[in-house]
């Protein structure tokens, strides 16, 4: 379960810093645009300029914008290929959980049947047990019975024994 817990919190972490980077994102194409309209703004006002030197001031200042414009292009383009980055593992993460609950449940049912089985071999150390004690009285009775017919045969067999059991 922690696991999993884990995997959500990456994955709650990437999205936040997609969206992050979206929100950034946003951020740079409005300044861009802006920078755009004063640069086209400043353009305008170079053509109808009569100076030679603020001509070329606005001109800068236009061809600045537009490879800020085309840095921000280039963001964004970047923050999409994250964003599929992030998708994908969270696909990977919950492939991961279930892979994980997966083996939790094959843990639980292992363990149980270990258990059971732990039993059915306890039960059948302690039969065996038993059987090996019964075994064993019924020996030492089957040999105090004998050895006491011995004693008897041999009581009356004596010479001047008595033929009578005793």
């Amino acid at each position: 379960m922690t696991n999993v817990r884990a995997l959500s919190r990456y994955r709650a972490l990437r999205e936040q810093q997609a969206c992050r980077l979206m929100q950034a994102d946003a951020a740079a194409r409005d300044k861009a645009r802006s920078a755009h309209e004063a640069a086209a703004a400043a353009l305008a006002a170079a053509e109808n300029d009569q100076t030679l030197g603020e001509q070329r001031y606005y001109c800068d200042l236009a061809c600045t914008a537009r490879v800020t414009i085309d840095v921000i292009y280039r963001g964004h383009d970047e923050l999409a290929r994250l964003g599929a980055t992030v998708e994908g593992a969270s696909r990977l993460a919950d492939a991961a959980s279930a892979a994980l609950a997966r083996c939790e449940r094959e843990l639980l049912r292992s363990t149980a049947e270990y258990r059971a089985r732990f039993r059915e071999v306890r039960k059948s150390r302690l039969l065996q047990g038993r059987l090996e004690d019964a075994v064993r009285s019924h020996m030492e009775l089957i040999g105090e019975l004998d050895a006491e017919e011995q004693s008897s045969i041999r009581y009356v067999n004596k010479p001047g024994g008595r033929s009578e059991w005793p």
